[in-house]
């Protein structure tokens, strides 16, 4: 028979175990009938005969008090009723990792962000996101990389010892992109914004990886309220890619309308020593720029509400300018990417 007491019984419960005894019951009888250990039974005698119903008292639990006073967690509360700007963040997106930089700055509160989400979700501070439509994208039918152009684009960087880039597009929009924020229970936050239609950022990048080190490179440039047509395009490769490439360059990208024509072909025959390869139709996943624009888009600037074009731009610069730095971020993109690096650079 389990009884609902745990390894700390009530005040009533050793009384019980007493008068039990005093009326005759044998220790082990009673240690039977209450679910406990004869031990128990023998100390709560003991503790009986020395002083009496007092001892039998339950005593207060041992440990560290708890780091979050009543008062400190009535204004951590608080905070999450107003804005993170308010506090020094870029985005509209309350996490567990703020709240603590929080915590620590304004109470002086040292907390695991860990510990801190499991102290919130106690508190009905949830994850919450407004509802978003989901997008279907083909796969590629062949998940083969053993044969094909890719195979055959992976043998011609090894020969010619070249260095290996991607490139892709993508648009930034002024009207911010959603995500989840920490937020209390039924109460989902509103971003209010000023986006029109057509207000956006373009973007153009490339990663490379250079045949002997390893090391990875981050090509970008941006268009405010513009487009990335083929001239563009062919432009970017031959400012920003080509320029700081040294030898052979082979470079890979989608079958976007951007990436053919004769921009393309004239940048071609300028630039011997430049190679360009089509990626597998509806193959985003072997492009390592789609990570960069979701790191981009949703971990720098998830919630971020800007005002204006040049203010959008300008984060973007100051975002993408940190992550050019960051080698073992730059390492994940690659890392994501379905294609096999074995042999073909110094990178893995």
């Amino acid at each position: 028979m389990e009884m609902p007491w745990k390894a700390q019984p009530p005040a009533y419960v050793r009384r019980m175990a007493v008068e039990m005894v005093e009326d005759g019951d044998s220790v082990e009888e009673v240690a039977g009938f209450l679910g406990i250990t004869q031990r128990s039974v023998w100390r709560w005698l003991r503790a009986w005969n020395s002083g009496g119903q007092a001892a039998l008292a339950s005593s207060p639990r041992s440990g560290r008090p708890p780091k979050l006073t009543a008062e400190a967690a009535a204004s951590l509360l608080s905070w999450l009723d107003r804005s993170p700007c308010e506090f020094g963040f870029l985005t509209e997106r309350w996490t567990a990792r703020r709240l603590a930089s929080v915590l620590l700055r304004e109470r002086a509160i040292c907390m695991n962000h860990r510990y801190l989400n499991d102290w919130l979700a106690r508190h009905d501070i949830t994850p919450t996101t407004a509802p978003a439509g989901a997008t279907r994208t083909r796969r590629c039918k062949s998940r083969r990389l053993g044969g094909g152009a890719m195979a055959a684009d992976q043998k011609k960087v090894r020969r010619r010892h070249a260095t290996l880039g991607f490139t892709d597009e993508s648009g930034f929009l002024l009207m911010p992109l959603v995500c989840r924020t920490l937020a209390r229970r039924g109460q989902t936050p509103r971003l209010v914004h000023r986006a029109r239609h057509r207000d956006k950022v373009s973007v153009a990048a490339a990663l490379t990886v250079s045949p002997s080190r390893g090391h990875i490179g981050l090509h970008y440039q941006t268009f405010p309220n513009g487009y990335v047509t083929a001239e563009i395009y062919a432009q970017f490769v031959r400012r920003s890619v080509l320029r700081q490439q040294r030898g052979p360059v082979v470079l890979i990208h989608d079958q976007g309308s951007m990436h053919k024509g004769p921009f393309l072909r004239a940048l071609a025959a300028d630039h011997p020593r430049l190679e360009m390869h089509f990626l597998p139709g509806y193959a985003p996943e072997f492009n390592p720029t789609e990570p960069l624009w979701k790191h981009a888009k949703l971990d720098e600037l998830g919630n971020f509400v800007p005002m204006t074009v040049l203010e959008l731009d300008h984060e973007i610069h100051r975002r993408l300018d940190q992550t050019r730095e960051d080698q073992n971020r730059l390492r994940s993109f690659f890392a994501t990417a379905s294609l096999s690096w074995d042999g073909l650079t110094g990178l893995f």
